[in-house]
């Protein structure tokens, strides 16, 4: 499953970024453009985008302005800059506005490092981003998605915080599903529930990593995340299907009646619950998230808090003085729910 997400999100962002055309502008004795060049332009992710456009690289001596036409524009200034005088400026902060424009002109190139996205649409070339000066990878790589938005805008400085934030709710919101009542009565039969719960938060860590390092060269727009959100959003309503139920038994009999092996393994007991939400998650991290730790963080949330809310309401179960005519029913509820 996770290949086949990989290939429609790696789709999804080279039928994105077909029309794109990335300038970067340089010249000799240029601070900002050497760290561009053995920094942000070597990093994987960079380097996955840069390769599913149209990327140039020229001498802001020999060509200095570029023509276009503009409606609306990213312009970022960062730092390090090298006017074509000779004269260096350096600034360690970035500065990010949108500029609306409504005709065609020459851009000029003034100082290097400058990084030019251009979009051609219906026979027009429509200057999208304006980059003076340099950025590290994970910020020219926003620089990017929101030059090439429709909309631009400044990212906003929660953005991340944000993601890690609906990624966590998402995880407690999945223990509300039907289906979860499954991994409910294993985790109310658990003898030691702290084991269950140390053994979850290590399956789920690894979980996070596997899916954090394949995602890592996607960036998704906001219309194609809308899109997934709204797939995995119809997939919960249609409700699992068979080969997850089929993957929760197999997992279930590798546990073997271990407290920490059915924690380890609880991301593929709660699969037929989990995976819309898990969709929509790593979506948003896609989305929202540039770096492989931030990614790593939002799905590692989404699995602790699911299995934190479905922990929570087992050891509720336990402490109940009606604990096993609880669990009796939880257990033949689960027989039922796999039979329907």
């Amino acid at each position: 499953m996770a290949r086949v997400l990989l290939a429609v999100l790696t789709l999804a962002l080279l039928l994105t970024a077909g029309n794109i055309t990335v300038i970067y502008f340089w010249q000799p004795n240029c601070p900002g453009c050497k760290y561009m060049e053995e920094v942000t332009f070597k990093d994987a992710q960079v380097q996955a985008f840069l390769a599913a456009v149209r990327f140039e690289k020229r001498d802001a001596r020999e060509v200095q302005y570029v023509e276009a036409y503009a409606q609306r524009a990213l312009v970022v200034e960062g730092a390090s800059l090298t006017f074509l005088n000779g004269s260096l400026t350096t600034s360690g902060a970035t500065k990010i506005r949108v500029v609306e424009v409504d005709g065609r002109g020459r851009f000029p190139i003034l100082a290097t490092p400058t990084v030019v996205v251009l979009e051609a649409d219906a026979g027009e070339v429509y200057l999208r981003g304006y980059l003076l000066g340099a950025l590290p990878p994970e910020q020219f790589l926003s620089f990017i998605k929101n030059a090439t938005s429709p909309t631009p805008l400044q990212p906003a400085a929660s953005s991340p915080a944000t993601a890690l934030a609906i990624a966590a709710a998402l995880g407690a919101a999945s223990a509300a599903s039907p289906c979860v009542i499954v991994p409910l009565a294993l985790a109310s039969t658990r003898r030691r529930l702290y084991v269950y719960f140390l053994g979850a938060a290590t399956g789920y860590a690894a979980w996070a990593a596997a899916l954090a390092l394949l995602g890592a060269p996607l960036v998704l727009d906001k219309y194609t995340a809308a899109a997934l959100i709204a797939l995995f959003g119809a997939a919960y309503l249609l409700g699992p299907r068979a080969p997850l139920w089929r993957v929760q038994t197999l997992f279930h009999k590798l546990s073997k009646g271990s407290d920490f092996l059915a924690g380890a393994f609880s991301p593929f007991l709660s699969l037929p619950c989990l995976l819309p939400f898990l969709g929509i998650a790593g979506t948003l991290a896609l989305a929202l998230l540039a770096t492989p730790l931030e990614r790593f963080l939002a799905m590692f949330l989404f699995g602790v808090f699911h299995v934190a809310a479905v922990s929570a309401a087992g050891a509720a179960v336990q402490k109940t003085r009606l604990r096993r005519y609880v669990t009796l029913l939880l257990l033949i509820g689960a027989f039922l729910y796999l039979l329907l």
